[in-house]
């Protein structure tokens, strides 16, 4: 179980107001992956990720030094877990959306998620995440569809845009494999 310490901002502890900041306002980008032995698995994806959404969405990056940096803070010495990135910045409101530079980095460092299951059951759902080229902090959408899967009797939801086309999943992506090749979704989705 991870606590209020896994939670570090800039690389220091987080304060209330950051805290609540990001309760209040669901604007920014985050990554997240497991740690496996002291090591991820294309950190260089994650990183190039996280600064190219940093400058559609604030205008600027922290830069990828200073990502490393928050990273390896956060995962200290623990060589297995979790890792959520977020960027956000405290200058940018409901009322005041215009400041540009660079966000803060928010870090949550957890416990590993269980392994995956070998069969999930989906439903398909219409629904086409806004920016949904960025994985964004707005999760409102996915988090509803994935509640009404569940009470239908389904694992998660699978979404598609109006015309039937697959592109994702709530908080997954999907791809294909037949006759020894491989495809990914065709509607709007966020590039694995």
């Amino acid at each position: 179980m991870s606590n209020a310490r896994d939670i570090l901002i800039d690389g220091g502890p987080a304060s209330l107001d950051d805290l609540a900041h990001q309760a209040v306002v669901n604007y920014g980008a985050y990554t997240s992956f497991r740690v496996e032995g002291g090591g991820v698995r294309g950190l260089d994806l994650h990183l190039a990720r996280l600064e190219a959404s940093a400058v559609e969405l604030f205008g600027e990056s922290p830069g990828e030094a200073a990502l490393r940096r928050h990273m390896t803070s956060a995962v200290g010495d623990r060589t297995d877990g979790w890792l959520r990135v977020s960027l956000f910045s405290p200058e940018i409101g409901h009322r005041a959306p215009t400041f540009v530079g660079p966000p803060r980095v928010m870090t949550r460092f957890s416990p590993p998620p269980p392994p995956l299951a070998d069969r999930v059951r989906v439903t398909a759902v219409v629904h086409v995440r806004e920016a949904p080229h960025l994985k964004h902090l707005a999760t409102f959408g996915l988090v509803r569809a994935r509640r009404a899967a569940r009470t239908a009797g389904f694992d998660d939801a699978l979404f598609t845009d109006a015309d039937g086309w697959i592109s994702e999943g709530t908080l997954w992506n999907v791809g294909f494999l037949a006759g020894g090749g491989s495809s990914g979704p065709r509607g709007p989705c966020w590039p694995a």
